[in-house]
């Protein structure tokens, strides 16, 4: 089998888990069925040996489609073309990315060596996921270079906000959240709860400084930065 045929399957088993990573083995959901029997999910891992006839036995057998093997050379482009540009850029690429880069890199690859790489292949497609909502989110920063503050310090503001960015940072327990309004006026708040990145919320809150973004790798723009920050309705 090639390489692009493997990371085919690993497509295939990360579509069946509803596009996304299940951990190796078997895992029951904490629902029931009207039988109060366990739905049982499969691991992608579980379901690529099953496949492959190396193990799974009792997973169900995935079909890989053509739309399948399409995507899984796009991704593995993804992937690498995103490890080039972080390398021009100076970044240093280290651990399981490197290891993941050299391999999808590989002109020719045996199959002792694809048998050996499953741990490593089935994470493809979470990782050009991850790659191309990092590069949404880059390409939704340069829509900021517009942005305008929404008012003066220790006014009060009613608004709907979209998150773009909610960071955690271990240091502070906290989320930092950088999101927008309609407009593209960008907003930045700390808050203790989890706001979920692409959703939108009507949050009131208290303007504690107008500021110029100045992240590294991003654009120069206005931010206002709120305090005391409430949801109001999650219209999500």
């Amino acid at each position: 089998m090639t390489l692009n045929e493997v990371t085919a399957i690993c497509v295939a088993a990360y579509r069946f888990n509803n596009y996304s990573f299940v951990s190796d083995g078997v895992v029951v959901r904490e629902k029931f069925t009207n039988t109060e029997e366990p739905d049982i999910v499969y691991g992608n891992k579980t379901l690529v040996a099953k496949y492959l006839g190396i193990g799974g036995e009792e997973a169900p057998l995935l079909t890989v489609t053509k739309e399948d093997t399409t995507q899984a050379q796009e991704m593995t482009d993804a992937i690498v073309n995103d490890n080039l540009l972080a390398i021009l850029k100076g970044e240093q690429i280290r651990g399981f990315r490197h290891s993941l880069v050299t391999l999808l890199s590989k002109e020719s690859v045996t199959d002792k060596e694809l048998l050996r790489s499953i741990n490593m292949l089935v994470y493809v497609p979470t990782s050009a996921a991850g790659i191309k909502a990092k590069q949404a989110k880059e390409l939704k920063s340069h829509e900021f270079i517009n942005s305008r503050w929404i008012g003066h310090i220790k006014d009060k503001v009613d608004c709907q906000i979209t998150i773009h960015k909610a960071m955690l940072s271990q240091k502070y327990s906290c989320y930092f959240i950088t999101a927008y309004t309609a407009e593209n006026n960008v907003i930045r708040f700390s808050s203790r709860s989890k706001w979920i990145e692409g959703n939108t919320y009507q949050i009131r809150g208290r303007i504690k400084g107008n500021e110029i973004n100045s992240w590294k790798g991003e654009p120069e723009y206005a931010l206002t930065k709120l305090s005391h920050v409430k949801l109001v309705l999650d219209k999500s």
